[in-house]
């Protein structure tokens, strides 16, 4: 089982996809190498002591040996496609940070919410927002993918009107037809003034 392999099982694995495609970068999310690329990504949360797995000094010189990057900065493009992936396999963007598997990932996702509420230095642009927007992202817990009026206006965005509901549509169209009989009311009376005064006339 790939649960109970060895540093050197996952090891060999790392050095055999090095060979074909020249680096160990492995991503999580790539076909076929899914195992592989937690298992890399495990490795680096191991080194910065957020898994209880004991990552000895021999095991990091070997890793280190074959050109092993400890840390991966990934563009934005690189972590949308992440991002997309996730939802394709998951349903949602909302990636946990108890998933270790995905820890990279969800700290970014923290880091967007983060960069919105200009609690981070990261800057984020209206492409960016919307790019997120897009994919269904959920900016806090229970708050829509969509941004308010006035956050687009904190972001120099342009707010959108909104559109009308039913309710709405319906007592505007109310409202428009009382004033319709109202304008012609006086057109009315006075037809009704001409015809009495015709039929008080003599024979």
């Amino acid at each position: 089982m790939e649960s109970s392999k060895k540093f050197q099982d996952w090891f060999g694995e790392l050095k055999e996809y090095k060979e074909k495609f020249g680096d160990c970068n492995v991503s999580q999310f790539q076909e076929g190498y899914e195992s592989l690329g937690s298992w890399v990504q495990n490795m680096r949360q191991a080194k910065k002591g957020r898994r209880t797995m004991n990552l000895t000094d021999d095991m990091i010189d070997s890793l280190n040996d074959i050109g092993f990057e400890w840390n991966i900065q990934k563009s934005f493009n690189e972590r949308m496609k992440d991002l997309k992936e996730y939802k394709e396999k998951f349903g949602d963007c909302n990636v946990r940070s108890r998933n270790t598997d995905y820890q990279s990932l969800a700290d970014w996702v923290v880091n967007m919410r983060k960069a919105r509420n200009g609690k981070v230095n990261s800057k984020l642009t209206d492409d960016m927002i919307d790019s997120l927007n897009d994919i269904g992202f959920c900016w806090g817990k229970g708050q829509s993918a969509e941004l308010s009026d006035a956050e687009k206006v904190k972001f120099g965005m342009k707010a959108v009107p909104k559109k009308d509901d039913a309710s709405t549509v319906r007592k505007r169209a109310k409202a428009d037809a009382s004033k319709d009989e109202e304008d012609d009311l006086p057109l009315f009376s006075m037809c009704v003034i001409i015809w009495s005064s015709f039929r008080s006339l003599p024979n």
